[in-house]
């Protein structure tokens, strides 16, 4: 499994996709890009959607509240800002990262 696919150098995925049309390997590949090089050479995709503004802002509160209980020290404001950021770029993983 790769994860962050379009991350890898693109000589690095080739190495992979091409052991896995040699090999009986199954190869995964996870993307948040799925353009151009970082798809070339997979025989199949399933796209699933991106999160929304609303559901990275929520995922954020959860992990708050986890950790910090009802004291969230987060405005309605920032997280906005880091969901509207987020859902256009990098997704929950980024978001998170940003919260920290």
């Amino acid at each position: 499994m790769l994860d962050e696919a379009e991350s890898l150098q693109k000589v690095v995925r080739e190495q992979f996709i091409k052991w896995a049309k040699n090999t009986p390997l199954i190869l995964i590949g996870i993307t948040n890009a799925l353009v151009g090089d970082a798809v070339h050479g997979f025989q199949h995709s399933i796209p699933f959607a991106t999160y929304k503004k609303a559901a990275i802002m929520q995922i954020i509160k959860e992990r708050l509240r986890a950790a910090c209980g009802d004291d969230i020290i987060f405005s309605e404001f920032a997280l906005s800002i880091i969901g509207s950021k987020c859902e256009s770029e990098g997704g929950v993983r980024i978001a998170l990262d940003l919260a920290k």
